[in-house]
């Protein structure tokens, strides 16, 4: 019990990480194409306290399935609407993918300098997991997770017609991924490309 309080604490910060980054990753690229209300809102920061949601954080925290505050845009303000939207639908994967990368780059520092430090190792071990898999998480092509409105975007107008009645099934596909072995055969792929990102940018 004693050593599963501490791998949670471990853990904290990673969490904390990868809710507050992508969030703020999404915010900021829907300002770069054209919404302003992100900077009224206050998501243009990467303080928690303006992105974590209570609950997302603690399942997330617990059972490795969780979210951020969503963050609500004004699509009729992007230079490019369709450009902007693929765009804003994977930049919280980027992101995810980007810190795991800052944090591989900044253990590769630390045996360099040969600091001995386990613990920190772990939580920057932890770091970079949660955020991979809560970035392949999201791009699974089912509504409503970013990888579904991301391939809206990208698709012929006509498959993405085809696509949207998914729709009506989404809360039982998404019960389905929670409550079963199927999402780890589902996101294995996806997750297994972010680490062949990650590895060749490190």
């Amino acid at each position: 019990m004693g050593n599963y309080i501490v791998q949670l604490l471990l853990k904290f910060p990673a969490v904390l990480i990868a809710l507050t980054f992508r969030p703020f990753a999404e915010s900021l690229c829907a300002y770069l194409m054209g919404d302003k209300s992100q900077k009224h809102s206050g998501r243009l920061s990467i303080s928690p306290r303006v992105h974590l949601d209570a609950v997302g954080f603690i399942l997330l925290f617990l059972v490795g399935f969780g979210w951020s505050k969503p963050v609500y845009i004004n699509d009729r303000e992007f230079k490019n609407r369709r450009l902007g939207l693929a765009l804003y639908f994977v930049s919280g994967t980027i992101m995810n993918v980007l810190v795991a990368v800052i944090v591989i780059w900044i253990q590769k520092l630390l045996v360099f300098m040969g600091i001995n430090f386990n613990e920190l190792y772990v939580v920057l071990d932890y770091v970079v997991a949660v955020n991979l898999s809560l970035g392949a998480f999201c791009l699974l092509p089912i509504p409503p997770l970013a990888g579904y409105y991301f391939l809206l975007q990208i698709l012929p107008l006509k498959m993405s017609m085809e696509l949207r009645k998914l729709e009506r099934y989404s809360l039982i596909i998404i019960m389905l991924l929670m409550f079963t072995n199927l999402a780890s055969y589902v996101i294995k792929p996806i997750y297994t490309v972010l680490v062949m990102i990650v590895n060749l940018l490190t």
